[in-house]
This record gives C-alpha cells, sequence and structure tokens, in this order.
C-alpha cells in the first residue's frame, strides 16, 4: 500500500470509530455515557495500573470528551455496559489511528522530521510531566508565593486551587472505595449465573436463559457486563461533585473552572482533542466535576497559572520570573546535597569573564568540587510550551534554545575559561568564598542543564537539534528536569555513581542511532544494566538496530510512588545492580575520600560486567584460599581486553605487600601486553578492609627492558612428568587447594 493511501485508510477508520460514538451519544445519556466510561477506564487494582498498560488512558478520555460534550444534555437514553464497552474500545482505536496516521513516516525522512514527529506523538498521548506530588510541590514553592496576585485576578489562588484537586483525587479514591466491593460482587453474580446457564441443556432454556448464553460468550463478558452495569449506576450518582462541597466559594469555583474546567460551551471553542490535555477537570451540565488524572491536571493549574502570569509582562518578566529561577537554583543544590558534601557545592559564583574587556565578570548558578571531578550546573527556569511540542519547530527551537543552550553555554563559558587560565578561581558572591581549580588534579568536568519542567524525552537526545542549528559544534550537556533531577539523585545514592550515570547518559547521546527515553526510564535502565558496554540491546542478536526505545524501566518508581502513597503494602528495592563484592570494594574506596579512590570507584563502575564478575570471583577465592604463611599467591587472567590481576597473602607486612601487588601488576600487565588492568591485593585475615591495595591503569604497552630481566629472572615454567594433566576445576596438584586453571594451570 502507498504511503499517502496508508495514511487515508488510518484516518477513515478513526472516522468511522467517530460516527459510531456519535450515533450512541445522541440516543442515550451522554454524561452518563462519559461518566461511566471514565470510570471503567481508570478503575483497577493499583498495582495493575502502571504506565505501560494505563499510561494512555488520559489521553482516551480526553477524545472520549471531545466528541461526548457537544451531546451532552441532547437525549437521556439509558445506558447499558454495551455502550460503555464500546466507548471504551473507541476511544483507544480513534487514539491509537489517529497516531498511526501522523507516526507513519516515508521512506526518505529527515532525522530532524522523525524526531519532531515522534515528540509530537509522544505529546499527544503521554502525560505528566512529574509525579503529582512533585508539581504540586513546584506550584507551592513558585506560583503560591504570589498568592494574593493570582487570586486577585483569577478568583482562586495556586495554594487553594492544588489543596482541590487533592481534595478532588481523595475523594474520588474514596468513593470508589465505597461502592467498589459492590461491583466485584455484581461481577461475580453475573459470573454465577454463567455457570448456572451452561448447566442447563440448550433445548431445556428458558427464552431469558437463550438471551443470556448468547450474550456472554464466556464467563469474562458476563463478569465484566456485570461490573460494568453496577459502576455505571452507581459511578455516575455518586463520583461526580460540586466543587462547593469541598469548601469552595462560589469565586474560587468560577476561577477554577475558567482555569483548567472543560463544560460543553468552551468544548465548542476547541480544534482537536489534543486541547482537551490543558482542561482535565470535567464539569458536567448540572455543576458536577470529574477528574481522574490527577498528575495531568497538576500540570494544567501550572500551565494555567503561567499563562495569567504572562498577561502582565512587567509581573512576570519582574519579581515572577527571578523567584522561579531562584527557587529552581535552590531546589538543584538541595538535591545535589544528598549526593555531595555540602563544602563541595558553591552557589551563585562569578568568575573573569575572558570573552569581555579587562575587569568584566561572568556568573554561573553551581559548582560541585568534589575531588578529581567538577559539575558546572546552569538552571533555566523558562517554559516548554505545548505548541512546540506539537510540531511547531520554531516555538519548539526557542524553548529548546531558552532551557538547554542558553544554559550550556554559560556552563561551557565557565568550562573555557577553566582551560584556558593557569588558575582558575571562582567567587561565591554573597559569601565570598573562594573556589580555585586544580587543574592538575582534574580529571573530568561535567557540563549540567537543569530545566524546570521536561520535554517529551528530548534532554536524552540533544544531537537532533543540530539540525535546527542549535549545538553544532557537537558537544551536549547533561540535560535534565528538576522533577528528573530528584530521583536521579535519591537512588544514584553516591556521588560516584551520580557521575558515572552523567557519563553514560552523554555517552549514548553520542550514538549514531535514533534513541526514544524519558529520564526515569533510562535511570531504570541504568540501575539494572550500569549501560556497561557491549550494551543490553548489542547482546539481543548480530544486527544493529538502527533505532532503540528504552520503555519499561520506569515501573519501579511508578510503584514505589504508589507505596509512598499507600496503596500497596511493599514498596520496591532500587538501587544499583552490581554484585556484593564489587559494592564492598566501593564502600571502602569511598571511606578513604581521597582523589584516587574517588576516580578509581568511577573507573570500577565502567568496567564490563564480565570483569565485575572476575573480579568477584578473585575476592571470594582469596578469602577462601588456604595461603602459607609469609608467601603472596598471585593471579592474572584476560577478561575481554581486561587484565584482572590478584594478590593474596597473610603473615606479610602491610606496606611490603601493597609495593609487591604493585611490582607483581606491572610485570603482569607487561606479560599480557594488557592496555587495561585491575589490580587488588586481599589479605583474608585483614577483617577491617575488603582490599589491601587497589589499583586500575588504562595506558598502552609499550616495551621496558627492566620487566623483561625481571620476568626473565623467574623461574622457567616447567613441564610434568608423564602423568594426565588435572582439568581445569580439579584440585591443583601442589596441594593448596586451589582449582587447578587458578593456580599452576598455565604454567605446566
Amino acid at each position: 500500500m502507498e504511503f499517502v493511501d496508508l495514511i487515508e485508510t488510518f484516518k477513515t477508520d478513526a472516522g468511522d470509530a467517530v460516527k459510531k460514538l456519535e450515533e450512541i451519544a445522541r440516543r442515550v445519556d451522554a454524561e452518563k455515557l462519559f461518566v461511566s466510561t471514565v470510570l471503567a477506564m481508570g478503575t483497577g487494582p493499583a498495582d495493575e495500573m502502571s504506565e505501560a498498560s494505563h499510561g494512555a488512558v488520559p489521553a482516551q478520555i480526553e477524545t472520549l470528551a471531545f466528541h461526548l460534550f457537544p451531546f451532552f444534555g441532547i437525549a437521556d437514553g439509558e445506558v447499558t455496559p454495551v455502550e460503555v464497552d464500546f466507548c471504551q474500545s473507541a476511544s483507544q482505536k480513534i487514539l491509537t489511528l489517529n497516531s498511526f496516521a501522523n507516526d507513519v513516516a516515508p521512506e526518505d525522512e529527515d532525522p530532524a522530521d522523525a524526531r519532531m514527529r515522534q515528540i509530537a506523538s509522544q505529546a499527544k498521548v503521554v502525560r505528566g510531566s512529574a509525579f503529582q506530588e512533585q508539581t504540586a510541590g513546584e506550584i507551592l514553592g513558585v506560583q503560591s508565593r504570589f498568592d494574593g496576585w493570582f487570586e486577585g485576578r483569577c478568583g482562586i489562588s495556586p495554594t487553594r486551587a492544588q489543596e482541590v484537586l487533592w481534595k478532588l483525587y481523595e475523594r474520588g479514591n474514596a468513593v470508589l472505595q465505597s461502592f467498589i466491593q459492590d461491583v466485584f460482587a455484581a461481577a461475580d453474580g453475573y459470573e454465577r449465573e454463567w455457570r448456572r446457564v451452561q448447566k442447563v441443556r440448550p433445548d431445556r432454556r428458558t427464552p431469558g436463559e437463550h438471551q443470556f448464553a448468547s450474550m456472554f460468550p464466556n464467563k469474562e463478558n458476563a463478569r465484566r457486563y456485570g461490573g460494568l452495569f453496577e459502576m455505571s449506576n452507581r459511578g455516575f450518582n455518586a463520583h461526580p461533585v460540586r466543587l462547593q462541597d469541598l469548601g469552595l466559594s462560589d469565586d474560587e469555583v468560577v476561577g477554577l473552572k475558567q482555569l483548567i474546567g472543560l463544560t460543553s460551551a468552551n468544548r465548542a471553542d476547541l480544534a482537536s482533542a489534543v486541547e482537551v490535555r490543558q482542561r482535565p477537570l470535567y464539569i458536567l451540565d448540572d455543576g458536577r466535576v470529574v477528574m481522574l488524572d490527577i498528575a495531568n491536571a497538576m500540570d494544567a493549574l501550572w500551565d494555567a497559572f503561567e499563562k495569567v502570569a504572562r498577561l502582565d509582562q512587567a509581573f512576570h518578566d519582574g519579581r515572577y520570573q527571578v523567584h522561579k529561577g531562584k527557587w529552581l537554583e535552590e531546589k538543584t543544590a538541595e538535591y545535589l546535597a544528598r549526593l555531595f558534601p555540602a563544602g563541595s557545592i558553591y552557589e551563585g559564583l562569578s568568575y573573569p569573564d575572558l570573552t569581555k574587556g579587562a575587569g568584566a565578570t561572568a556568573e554561573l548558578d553551581i559548582v560541585v568540587s568534589w575531588g578529581p571531578f567538577l559539575i558546572l550546573a546552569e538552571a533555566k527556569a523558562k517554559q516548554f510550551r505545548l505548541e512546540g511540542q506539537l510540531g511547531d519547530v520554531g516555538r519548539l527551537r526557542t524553548d529548546v534554545k531558552k532551557n538547554v543552550q542558553d544554559a550550556f553555554e554559560q556552563a561551557k563559558r565557565a568550562s573555557d575559561y577553566i582551560e584556558a587560565t593557569p588558575h582558575p578561581e571562582f567567587t561565591e558572591i554573597k559569601t565570598g568564598r573562594k573556589l580555585s581549580i586544580g587543574k592538575a588534579a582534574l580529571k573530568k568536568t561535567f557540563l549540567m542543564t537543569v530545566s524546570l519542567h521536561q520535554l517529551a524525552g528530548l534532554a536524552t537526545t540533544l544531537a537532533v537539534f543540530q539540525d535546527l542549528n542549535l549545538f553544532t559544534q557537537g558537544d551536549y550537556p547533561f540535560s535534565i528536569s528538576i522533577a528528573d533531577l530528584d530521583f536521579v539523585t535519591e537512588f544514584t545514592k553516591h556521588p560516584d555513581v551520580f557521575l558515572h550515570y552523567i557519563e553514560k547518559r552523554l555517552e549514548v547521546q553520542e550514538l549514531q542511532v535514533s534513541l526514544l527515553v524519558d529520564e526515569l526510564d533510562f535511570l531504570g535502565a541504568y540501575l539494572d544494566t550500569r549501560f556497561a558496554r557491549p550494551y543490553f540491546w548489542e547482546k539481543q542478536g548480530d544486527t544493529a538496530p538502527n533505532a532503540i526505545w528504552i520503555s519499561g524501566f520506569s515501573a519501579i518508581f511508578d510503584n514505589l510512588m504508589m507505596f509512598r502513597r499507600g496503596l500497596i503494602e511493599k514498596g520496591p528495592e532500587i538501587g544499583l545492580d552490581i554484585p556484593p563484592e564489587i559494592d564492598e570494594i566501593l564502600r571502602q574506596l569511598r571511606s578513604a575520600a581521597d582523589d584516587l579512590s574517588r576516580e578509581l570507584a568511577f573507573k570500577i563502575l565502567n568496567l564490563p560486567d564480565d570483569v565485575l564478575q572476575a573480579i568477584m570471583q578473585l575476592l571470594q577465592e582469596a578469602r577462601a584460599a588456604k595461603l602459607t604463611w609469609g608467601n603472596i599467591r598471585r593471579q592474572a587472567h584476560l577478561v575481554g581486553d581486561v587484565l584482572v590481576v590478584g594478590t593474596a597473602a597473610t603473615g606479610v607486612p602491610t606496606d611490603y605487600f601493597a609495593e609487591c601487588s604493585k611490582e607483581i601488576s606491572k610485570i603482569e600487565k607487561y606479560r599480557h601486553k594488557a592496555t587495561r588492568t585491575f589490580a587488588l591485593a586481599v589479605s583474608p585475615v585483614n577483617k577491617a578492609s575488603v582490599f589491601d591495595w587497589i589499583n586500575y591503569v588504562d595506558e598502552p604497552w609499550t616495551y621496558d627492558p627492566h620487566l623483561e630481566r625481571l620476568i626473565g629472572a623467574e623461574p622457567p615454567i616447567s613441564a610434568v612428568g608423564p602423568f594426565r594433566l588435572p582439568k581445569p576445576n580439579d584440585p591443583c596438584f601442589c596441594g593448596e587447594g586451589r582449582k587447578f586453571k587458578k593456580c599452576h594451570g598455565g604454567r605446566c
């Protein structure tokens, strides 16, 4: 089928579904049909309501509202589960087919156009830029400071408005809980009746039993009908609520409805279903209100107050924007302080601006100086507009420039200053505290930008904006929203892990492949895999993909939030998945708190899985070995391109053991002509330490006459007598209890 024909087919099928939906709406009570379908779509066990299974439900409800609201009050025909079931499937079909029509791409599609299409598609389906608790926190932290100003213009303040959304959410849950057992009982009753009818011979069934059997070919159909019937009748009467009953004044009710309410009157002003996302408060003709998705409602509330603020340019560009930016900077520093010592975080800094004349200075929001690592961070509290996400390339480019590129350029200017200056120094403006950068010890600098809200997964794929004349030099920051930074700093848990997370985010962004992933999916995947090479998708087959969609890894965070809300009894365990022995090594390095230990911890996190497994096995065997007092045992084996060298001893002075282990590591690296070498010295009797000495070297092999002489002076590799060698996993013939392959196997 031709490209154009395929799109037309999708549009035709979607149009047919709309016609059937509107036909039903003309003969039944459209309000009851809407409420009943909404409750059917949005109700279920908390632990089954995942992003994967119900993520599109808010967009389906918006589709349903767009097509049903014009028919409110026209007819009062009975609503049965048959109509509810059709509306549920029709809303999904309309949304899916319209998405397909927009997603089908021509073969010669430009990469930038493809990404814009993906962004628009995601914006039409995905709701909630953050968890509702996070967005409510942003409303309270930023907009509530101006409660009086907003109340004077809207009739309701931000503080009061978000309180009402929480009340609606809590009341809705309570109402559903009050009759949900009756819904289950009705479903059980229909199933029992279905089982009874099935036992009756067809020739002995009454007309009613024949009708029942034909309506419900299986017990699942019967259960669903019974549950929907009860839900429809109970839900329409009990679930919608008058806002005055929640304690709102008439002025507050009017204000909230004007901000985010959808009525049959203002529905006429909307051109497409996607515009309904900005009005998630569904208002029936009798004034009662239905709200299902509180996360999107909080987003819409923030956006609505933001639009009101923009109407007064002096207010918006003045104290409102200033406070918003300050709040974002403070929140960024607060989250970073979970990981880094307070003394390593600097806020509001100035430094010489080398791009201007003598005495000129530039400013930077945040610097984190942690051992050999540096983070230069800039926060931008501009708004990502919906129009840009829906395909307005000009607005999208402007929003990305204001939120990401401008911040990146400010951080990059500070980085350039460090690179161009022998002794760079920053000054914390408020305190006068100085930060001097020791360039000789500096190993890595990360540029970080923080935005107030996320933008459809774009932060992970900034490379696509080169075609829009952004990031033209091919350098990208670690760009993240404040809500996502909240989770990343909470669950990376340690500075080295956080820095390695940034490293991997930037590394994956450089891949020559189209990558679609949002931050929490990336975080979940990182905690599972560290994005260690080879990447987990490279292990699936020999064919290299040209596009990758990473999804499903964020479900663990959905479960976490349900646990925190008290909706499920047990919360998930969230942390970096590494062998326990590796975790022990990292803990000892962290306790040392010196530059070398911090750098080593970072490098260990970057090792492949099979190397970590080899280190784990090395440590286990060293602890279990029967060692000769005063002797040093060693082993070395190549894992991929990494040489793992282990030494173990008991009764050897610590300093001498470390020196010998260092020499052994050099010899084995030279012998194997290895570039990368990890070395670990273990004294099993030393219970206070996991290791006595540790090192990681990444440098090319070069000829060394001294090491040649040392290797030449070692005892020659001997040939054994005429008996069969032990098998690799059998005990070695030397009697020390180690496996042959780990002992003399390489020398016989």
